[in-house]
């Protein structure tokens, strides 16, 4: 009985430095950095944005004012490369006609990089093949 004890203790113990010495988990990132810089709104219907690889945040300031309302958006990411990224987003806004009324909808989201150094975000409807909205952003320096 001693020596099963004695044996299952050992086994514990190897398996506990086989699970300590293994790598920890990576947080994810962009591909790129560009798309973990603050983006700022390039016309005045765009709110200033910052992704994660798990959603996505707006706000009509640059982020430092805490009274200032921000809408953040549940993501899942699609695709990560050098110049796009790419979100399946449950996107919720409150109507502003009616306050306890909030619409809710299920978009694909693509952030690219344009050839004048903008980022372009395009918005897809579940079903549709072409983006209802356009926005254009370009870095924090």
């Amino acid at each position: 009985m001693k020596k099963l004890v004695l044996i299952l203790g050992l086994l514990l113990t190897l398996n506990s430095c086989f699970y300590s010495k293994s790598e920890p988990v990576k947080r994810q990132e962009f591909v790129n950095p560009i798309f973990n810089k603050t983006l700022l709104a390039y016309s005045k219907q765009t709110w200033n944005t910052l992704l994660s690889p798990n959603s996505i945040s707006e706000s009509p300031d640059n982020f430092s004012n805490p009274d200032a309302h921000i809408e953040k958006h549940n993501c899942k990411l699609l695709a990560n490369k050098q110049d796009y990224i790419k979100f399946l987003c449950n996107v919720c806004y409150q109507d502003i006609l009616i306050a306890d009324k909030i619409n809710c909808s299920i978009e694909t989201i693509l952030y690219k990089i344009t050839e004048d150094d903008l980022i372009e975000k395009q918005s897809f409807s579940l079903h549709e093949q072409e983006p209802f909205s356009l926005e254009y952003f370009v870095t924090k320096p």
